[in-house]
């Protein structure tokens, strides 16, 4: 009995499909480097803007300031002192009451300073008073 032969196949690769191959391989790994440089880019940038929102909001706050205060003067309604400070005042009255006037209402900033403003019967501001502001 004679053995058949079987011819083997060539598994030399050669010297330019192995240099194909190492370039595939190279441009395989550089654009998983691109998009994981774009991920964590991503990332920082995510990161820093909720960095900034966090210490914004963590600031101080200082919503009213003196120059604001300044703008107040008697004889003022209640409707201009709000458009003067930009929102509305809780009612500070002694009582606790909820009445709207007369009456006074404070404006307080997350550090603590205040503005109050204290109104007649006639919706007309008669007194303003500032804790703790600074220029």
């Amino acid at each position: 009995m004679a053995k058949s032969k079987k011819k083997k196949k060539n598994t030399r690769i050669s010297a330019e499909e192995k240099a194909a191959l190492r370039q595939e391989r190279s441009e395989l790994r550089a654009k998983q480097n691109r998009k994981a440089i774009l991920a964590l880019g991503g990332l920082i940038i995510c990161a820093t803007l909720l960095i900034a929102m966090l210490v914004g909001a963590g600031s101080t706050g200082k919503k009213y300031n003196m120059a604001k205060f300044e703008q107040l003067h008697n004889g003022m309604s209640y409707a201009e002192v709000v458009e003067v400070l930009g929102a509305d005042g809780e009612v500070a009255n002694e009582d606790g009451s909820s009445q709207e006037t007369p009456g006074s209402y404070i404006w307080t900033n997350r550090n603590g300073s205040s503005i109050t403003a204290v109104f007649d019967e006639n919706d007309t501001l008669v007194a303003a008073y500032q804790d703790g502001l600074d220029k």
